[in-house]
Formats: structure tokens, C-alpha cells, sequence
């Protein structure tokens, strides 16, 4: 909403529309609708450019006037609207005008949004006794949130003595006590980096190490260990984890994964995380049959004889947990002259299952009759 104000003011408004006042420099205002209040500003460009400004900061929670901010976020867009105050064509005496206006709302209004005079440099300005008090006050009673460990961390981090440094290629050495700022600006050295291997984060930067390497092995071995954890986690987020005794199925397409000196597949990764490293000329069999098992408790170890049976088992026959017909039901598949769809019904599995097992590609292994040429 745009409006013109009828105000007694020394400077008197041309004959223009309001429409046409906004496209001009000049002193604006927004005023609360509810309560009355008003905030006052001056452009050197068109005014609706400055509202726009306005708008799009107070919508997005970003304007640099808490109490116009607070006051538009409470009563919402519809409770304010853009006065054009004046029309000023010296541009040298904007200032000027918007201060007469402040302090004319300051007279007149039930209340004013801006806290600083029209020049809006805080430079010089002095606070109330009162403000500053109250400032102090807010500031004592706040309290830094700091966790015990990271006090623990900052003592030992200022109470560390700056170490031995050396170069590796020319051996020079940087006695114990040179402040790191000092070493890195005479040698041109990158302080962040330099820092790094102080604290046993890097073994080294420009060919400067510690001497005592005892900080680095320490971090060394807790990134080892942290690192480990995390491939750990990675492993069993890739496994749809069930019940005790039920199949951990892998969810991977690759046969194959490692965790860091562990590599192998899904079975051999899980056993040598759940039991230990597997015997040299030994493998990791399941008991389920279930290729993507890796359940620990569904894992057994096993020669390459036992490897073979295994295959076997999962190949066909009886012992197949996903088996729907026995031995028996095979011989009279294979005895029998009617049709594989006829067959397929009467046994409970589909034609292509009738068609292998006639042509010995599944069920190959018969106990009686031994193989195909049996």
C-alpha cells in the first residue's frame, strides 16, 4: 500500500501523484497500521526500489531493525504500509530531511522503530546509562556451555610446551620452546600444517617432523582404530540384520568387500570379525546354504572337500532348503510319459522345473540311479 502524508512541513510537495513520488528520492515511511508506529528512511534512489529492499529483508526475517523485524513478523504484512513523506531534489540535505521527520514522529507518533539518528553511524554515539547497564548485565549472567572434556582439552592444548622440531633432509633442528608462529614466519612454513604435526595430526610438513615421535603414534593409532570402526559400521550396514537364528542376507551386488587388511567375501569378512582369522587351506561354509547369508552363527569352517559338498547341496536335491519335491517325486517325473504341465500340477512346481529335472539338469546327483547315465 502506498499513501501520501498531509503534514504541516516546511518543504512543500509538488503537484505529483503518489504513484509518481514513489519513483523519486526522498524521505519514506512504514507504518504499523495497529499501533501506529512508524519507521522513517530516505533513498537517494527511487523510493519503491528502497521499499522493495525493505520488503524482501523483513519477509525473510533479515532486517537490520530488530523492532521493525519483531513487529512485521508478529502482525504480519497487512499491518504496514509505505508512507512517501517528501519529495527531496537536493540530494546534499537527504539527511537533513530524514532527521527533521525522525524527530517530528518522535513528537507526534505513538512510538518510533529507529534507534539511531538519520546519519546511522554508531561511531560517537553514547548509550543511556541505563542500555549499557543493562547490556553488562546480560552479558555477566551468560553463561559459556563448555563441555568438562573440551576444558580438559584446552588446558592440556595452552599447557603443552612447543616441542623439538627437525628437518629430515638437512637434520637442522629447532630447539624445544620456539613458539610456532615465530618458527613458521622466519622459515615460511604454513602454520595450520606445522600445527598439525605439533599436535601428532601429520608426521610431517615441508620435511619438518618431531623429534619425538611419540605424539604422532599415539594419533596414529587412534585414526587406525576410529577408522577401522567406521569400515566396521559401513560392513554391517550393507547386511539386512534379523533374528539369532535367522539368514543376515548381504544386500551388495559385489562378491567381494574388505575392511581395511581384511579382504574376502561378505562370509569370510563376518567370520574373521565374529571368531577370528580362518585357518591357511580352510574355507568359510554355510550351514543354510544361503549364498548371501553372512550371519555368524550360520557360519562354519570347512576343507575344500566339505567347499564341494556344499556345492552340491546347493545345486539340488533333498536337502536344498528351497526344495519342493523329493527323490522320489523325481523318479516318477522322469518314469513318467504325460505332459510337464500336467506333471507341473500335480507336483506343485512350475513347467521349467518338470523340463530340468527330465533333462538332468537339476537333480543331477541321484543317489539310486547314479547320474544321468544311470
Amino acid at each position: 500500500m502506498i499513501t501520501t502524508v498531509e503534514l504541516e512541513r516546511p518543504i512543500v510537495l509538488t503537484d505529483i501523484t503518489c504513484e509518481d513520488s514513489c519513483r523519486l528520492p526522498g524521505i519514506y515511511g512504514i507504518r504499523n497500521i495497529q499501533n501506529g508506529k512508524i519507521y522513517i528512511g530516505s533513498s537517494t534512489n527511487p523510493m519503491i526500489k528502497r521499499w522493495q529492499g525493505h520488503d524482501s529483508c523483513l519477509r525473510n526475517g533479515k532486517h537490520s531493525n530488530r523492532h521493525l523485524g519483531a513487529a512485521f513478523a508478529k502482525h504480519g504484512r497487512d499491518a504496514f504500509e509505505y508512507l512517501v513523506l517528501e519529495v527531496v531534489d537536493d540530494l546534499d540535505r537527504i539527511t537533513e530531511r530524514e532527521q527533521y521527520w525522525i524527530d517530528y514522529f518522535r513528537k507526534t507518533c505513538p512510538g518510533i522503530y529507529n534507534m539511531m539518528p538519520a546519519d546511522r553511524h554508531r561511531r560517537g554515539y553514547r548509550l543511556s546509562d541505563s542500555c549499557r547497564k543493562a547490556i553488562s548485565d546480560t552479558k555477566k549472567s551468560q553463561k559459556r556451555r563448555v563441555s568438562l572434556e573440551t576444558k580438559q582439552k584446552l588446558a592440556e592444548a595452552f599447557s603443552l610446551e612447543y616441542p623439538e622440531f627437525i628437518h629430515e633432509e638437512t637434520g637442522e633442528i629447532i630447539p624445544a620452546g620456539v613458539g610456532l608462529a615465530k618458527m613458521c614466519r622466519e622459515r615460511g612454513l604454513r602454520a595450520t600444517s606445522m600445527s598439525n604435526v605439533r599436535h601428532g595430526r601429520y608426521r610431517s610438513s615441508d620435511g619438518w617432523t618431531l623429534v619425538d615421535q611419540g605424539p604422532w603414534n599415539k594419533h596414529r593409532e587412534e585414526f587406525v582404530k576410529r577408522d577401522r570402526q567406521k569400515a566396521i559400521d559401513k560392513f554391517w550396514s550393507r547386511v539386512n540384520v534379523g533374528g539369532e537364528g535367522e539368514c543376515w542376507e548381504w544386500t551388495e551386488k559385489a562378491p567381494t568387500t574388505s575392511i581395511k587388511e581384511i579382504k574376502g567375501s561378505p562370509a569370510r569378512v563376518s567370520w574373521i570379525l565374529a571368531n577370528g582369522a580362518v585357518p591357511d587351506g580352510k574355507c568359510v561354509l554355510r550351514e543354510c546354504l544361503n549364498l548371501a547369508c553372512v550371519n555368524p552363527r550360520h557360519l562354519y569352517i570347512g576343507s575344500i572337500s566339505d567347499l564341494r559338498e556344499d556345492v552340491k547341496k546347493r545345486r539340488g536335491g533333498k536337502e536344498h532348503p528351497n526344495a519342493k519335491i523329493t527323490w522320489d517325486d523325481v523318479h516318477a517325473i522322469r518314469d513318467s510319459e504325460e505332459e510337464d504341465a500336467v506333471l507341473a500340477e500335480r507336483f506343485g512346481v512350475s513347467c521349467c522345473t518338470i523340463y530340468d529335472v527330465r533333462i538332468w539338469k537339476s537333480w543331477k546327483n541321484d543317489p539310486l540311479r547314479g547320474g544321468a547315465n544311470g
